[in-house]
């Protein structure tokens, strides 16, 4: 964080009355850590995604909020976490979310004790997400924080998908 502390949040005031010099001072300033980011996600329009991601950042940040005793040093910081953070959000957007059963999970027969013709014909009715679910929960004993993280999506959306396969198999009358 050091040398562009100084006079940074007299930067950000000019930015937000549309100074242009002023916003491509701070984007200069913060180009070394946009592009450590950038290369780490393998693209040149992550630099971009970033890059504006700081400008927009920068025009609405709430610099009267940074009355601490360095508000230059608070707002560097600010800044720093709001593009680590929108960096590790495009990371997971990168992520191939895989909802195909075939290549997520290869289920033998012998595995599942209780996988009768019955179930298995049930399963396969319900969406590929829920059967994604269910199997890596059930047979393979992952947890939802673990298939949230393997899927790419929140904890609480595959809460939700696992709710709506067991009241689906409870209408078949299959779930225990």
């Amino acid at each position: 964080m050091g040398k562009y502390t100084d006079v940074l949040t007299t930067k950000i005031l000019e930015a937000q009355s549309r100074n242009k010099t002023s916003i491509l001072e701070i984007v200069k300033d913060f180009t070394p850590l946009i592009c450590k980011y950038a290369y780490r996600l393998e693209g040149e329009d992550t630099r971009s995604e970033l890059t504006l991601f700081l400008i927009e950042l920068v025009l609405k940040m709430p610099v009267d909020n940074f009355n601490g005793p360095n508000p230059n040093a608070q707002a560097t910081k600010y800044i720093h976490t709001a593009i680590v953070n929108k960096a590790y959000s495009l990371y997971r957007k990168q992520q191939p979310i895989c909802y195909d059963l075939d290549s997520l999970v290869d289920l033998p027969n012998q595995e599942c004790p209780t996988a009768n013709s019955e179930l298995k014909q049930s399963i396969k009715e319900l969406s590929p997400k829920q059967q994604t679910v269910l199997y890596a929960r059930y047979w393979y004993g992952y947890s939802i924080q673990d298939i949230a993280q393997m899927t790419g999506t929140s904890r609480q959306s595959v809460n939700q998908v696992h709710a709506r396969a067991i009241q689906r198999l409870k209408k078949m009358d299959l779930a225990c």
